[in-house]
């Protein structure tokens, strides 16, 4: 029972991404005590040894990484295939250092030009049907203008079905779309 508290103390302490390895003695045959051993070792495996990151956007093979801790994001990059032509580099710092369950997100030019950084890029998505005039600004391309008539449509003609449907919204099409649709939910 003690090594059980012990494991569990020590997978729980959080020690900071610092990578960490248990000893548990030797036991003799009992298998309870070698199921103890084998969660120790595959805690030697997975604590602290690698992180997962979501590389999306402009990238040649969007995916999830793994990666171990200290890589940085042109490291990365090169393990997606680099980006696409239409993407803005210059908009991602490449020496950024990545965090275990990070969303790496390459822009388009497109969305670059409206407006797009990484301080606006929320990992959160927006609810079209229930955001507010602030909240749907906070897309790219979407201005005070465009956010009101989103908010009008939805009250005129109910809600937004799925995320598509934005497009019926005048002022709304399939460039502007494009920008948003990775943004945006209905639920």
């Amino acid at each position: 029972m003690k090594r059980w508290f012990l494991i569990a103390a020590l997978l729980l302490c959080g020690c900071a991404g610092e990578e960490r390895s248990f000893n548990v003695e030797a036991t003799q045959g009992s298998a309870s005590e070698r199921y103890t051993e084998e969660a120790s070792t595959q805690a030697q495996v997975s604590y602290g040894s690698q992180i997962y990151v979501y590389v999306c956007g402009e990238v040649v093979s969007p995916g999830v990484y793994t990666v171990a801790p200290g890589t940085r994001v042109y490291e990365v990059l090169e393990m997606a295939g680099g980006v696409t032509e239409n993407a803005a580099v210059g908009a991602v710092n490449l020496v950024n250092i990545l965090e275990d369950g990070q969303k790496l997100y390459f822009p388009s030019n497109e969305e670059y030009e409206a407006g797009w950084s990484e301080e606006t890029e929320g990992t959160a998505l927006i609810n079209i049907n229930t955001a507010s005039k602030e909240e749907l600004m906070k897309l790219a391309g979407i201005g005070e203008a465009k956010a009101l008539a989103i908010i009008a449509y939805r009250q005129k003609n109910g809600a937004f079905t799925c995320t598509e449907d934005i497009m019926k919204v005048s002022g709304i099409k399939e460039a502007a779309y494009s920008l948003i649709k990775d943004r945006i939910t209905v639920n």
